[in-house]
Protein backbone atom coordinates (compact mmCIF):
# COMPACT_ATOMS: atom_id res chain seq x y z
CA UNK A 1 0.00 0.00 0.00
CA UNK A 2 1.52 3.49 -0.85
CA UNK A 3 1.04 6.16 0.92
CA UNK A 4 1.49 9.98 0.57
CA UNK A 5 3.41 12.88 2.36
CA UNK A 6 2.91 15.99 1.61
CA UNK A 7 3.74 19.86 3.36
CA UNK A 8 2.22 22.87 2.99
CA UNK A 9 3.47 26.20 4.82
CA UNK A 10 2.44 30.11 3.75
CA UNK A 11 4.70 32.29 5.41
CA UNK A 12 5.39 35.97 5.71
CA UNK A 13 8.83 36.87 5.58
CA UNK A 14 8.72 40.35 6.69
CA UNK A 15 6.24 40.54 9.52
CA UNK A 16 5.43 43.79 11.37
CA UNK A 17 6.06 42.03 14.86
CA UNK A 18 9.72 40.38 14.80
CA UNK A 19 11.40 41.72 12.21
CA UNK A 20 12.19 40.18 8.66
CA UNK A 21 13.56 36.40 8.21
CA UNK A 22 17.06 37.90 6.73
CA UNK A 23 19.30 34.99 8.06
CA UNK A 24 18.87 31.78 6.68
CA UNK A 25 19.98 30.00 10.44
CA UNK A 26 16.96 31.48 11.67
CA UNK A 27 14.77 28.94 12.64
CA UNK A 28 11.37 31.18 11.24
CA UNK A 29 13.47 30.11 7.98
CA UNK A 30 14.35 26.62 8.22
CA UNK A 31 10.92 24.37 6.82
CA UNK A 32 11.52 20.61 7.84
CA UNK A 33 9.50 18.18 5.58
CA UNK A 34 9.61 15.81 8.50
CA UNK A 35 10.09 12.85 5.67
CA UNK A 36 12.20 12.69 2.38
CA UNK A 37 10.40 14.66 -0.22
CA UNK A 38 10.75 14.05 -4.14
CA UNK A 39 9.31 17.05 -5.34
CA UNK A 40 9.31 20.93 -3.93
CA UNK A 41 7.00 23.41 -5.12
CA UNK A 42 8.58 27.42 -3.53
CA UNK A 43 7.16 30.62 -4.61
CA UNK A 44 5.99 34.14 -4.33
CA UNK A 45 2.31 33.86 -3.09
CA UNK A 46 2.44 37.75 -2.22
CA UNK A 47 5.00 40.49 -2.40
CA UNK A 48 3.17 44.16 -1.47
CA UNK A 49 7.04 45.60 -1.18
CA UNK A 50 8.31 47.45 -4.61
CA UNK A 51 11.51 45.87 -4.68
CA UNK A 52 13.46 42.64 -2.50
CA UNK A 53 14.77 39.42 -3.23
CA UNK A 54 13.63 35.95 -1.51
CA UNK A 55 16.45 33.56 -1.56
CA UNK A 56 15.78 29.63 -0.53
CA UNK A 57 18.62 26.76 0.15
CA UNK A 58 18.27 22.95 0.31
CA UNK A 59 19.84 20.61 3.00
CA UNK A 60 23.00 18.90 1.67
CA UNK A 61 22.49 20.33 -2.00
CA UNK A 62 24.75 21.75 -4.74
CA UNK A 63 22.64 23.02 -7.29
CA UNK A 64 23.94 23.71 -10.86
CA UNK A 65 21.79 26.39 -13.03
CA UNK A 66 20.84 29.42 -14.90
CA UNK A 67 19.97 31.60 -12.07
CA UNK A 68 20.40 35.26 -11.37
CA UNK A 69 23.95 36.37 -10.07
CA UNK A 70 23.36 35.55 -6.39
CA UNK A 71 23.85 37.88 -3.03
CA UNK A 72 26.65 37.37 -0.58
CA UNK A 73 24.93 35.91 2.56
CA UNK A 74 25.98 37.66 5.97
CA UNK A 75 28.38 35.21 6.87
CA UNK A 76 29.78 33.33 3.75
CA UNK A 77 29.97 29.85 4.14
CA UNK A 78 27.33 28.69 6.48
CA UNK A 79 24.55 28.08 4.11
CA UNK A 80 25.10 28.16 0.46
CA UNK A 81 22.85 29.60 -2.17
CA UNK A 82 20.62 27.34 -4.33
CA UNK A 83 18.34 29.60 -5.84
CA UNK A 84 16.22 33.35 -6.33
CA UNK A 85 12.51 34.04 -6.29
CA UNK A 86 12.63 37.80 -7.74
CA UNK A 87 9.24 40.28 -6.40
CA UNK A 88 7.61 41.17 -10.47
CA UNK A 89 10.54 39.26 -12.95
CA UNK A 90 8.49 36.73 -15.80
CA UNK A 91 7.12 34.12 -14.30
CA UNK A 92 9.37 31.47 -14.34
CA UNK A 93 11.71 33.34 -11.67
CA UNK A 94 8.97 33.83 -9.13
CA UNK A 95 8.87 30.42 -8.19
CA UNK A 96 11.04 26.97 -8.60
CA UNK A 97 9.47 23.65 -8.89
CA UNK A 98 11.87 20.19 -8.68
CA UNK A 99 10.25 16.96 -9.68
CA UNK A 100 12.74 14.74 -10.85
CA UNK A 101 16.21 13.63 -8.56
CA UNK A 102 15.44 16.01 -6.03
CA UNK A 103 15.16 14.12 -2.78
CA UNK A 104 15.46 16.51 0.07
CA UNK A 105 14.43 16.81 3.56
CA UNK A 106 14.05 20.16 3.90
CA UNK A 107 14.61 23.62 2.68
CA UNK A 108 15.61 27.27 3.74
CA UNK A 109 13.77 30.47 2.65
CA UNK A 110 14.71 34.01 3.86
CA UNK A 111 14.99 37.35 2.24
CA UNK A 112 18.21 39.18 0.91
CA UNK A 113 19.56 41.08 3.79
CA UNK A 114 20.31 43.76 0.95
CA UNK A 115 16.91 44.63 -0.28
CA UNK A 116 14.92 43.89 2.71
CA UNK A 117 11.29 46.04 2.22
CA UNK A 118 10.09 48.25 5.18
CA UNK A 119 8.78 46.16 8.09
CA UNK A 120 5.59 45.03 7.99
CA UNK A 121 5.46 44.97 3.91
CA UNK A 122 4.25 41.47 3.54
CA UNK A 123 6.50 39.11 1.76
CA UNK A 124 4.41 35.81 1.63
CA UNK A 125 6.09 32.61 0.09
CA UNK A 126 4.86 29.25 -0.04
CA UNK A 127 6.89 25.90 0.79
CA UNK A 128 5.07 22.69 -0.71
CA UNK A 129 7.14 19.41 -0.30
CA UNK A 130 5.83 15.36 -1.47
CA UNK A 131 6.54 12.42 -1.52
CA UNK A 132 4.97 8.58 -2.14
CA UNK A 133 5.94 5.72 -0.45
Amino acid sequence: MSKTHDYFRLVDLNPAIGGAVIDPRDPRALHFFTFLADGQHIGLASFTATSGRVLYSFDDDHQVGGTPPLPALPMPGQVEVHGVLVNAAPPGLQEARYTELHERRSVRVWLDPSQVPPTGQAVEAFVKAWAKQ
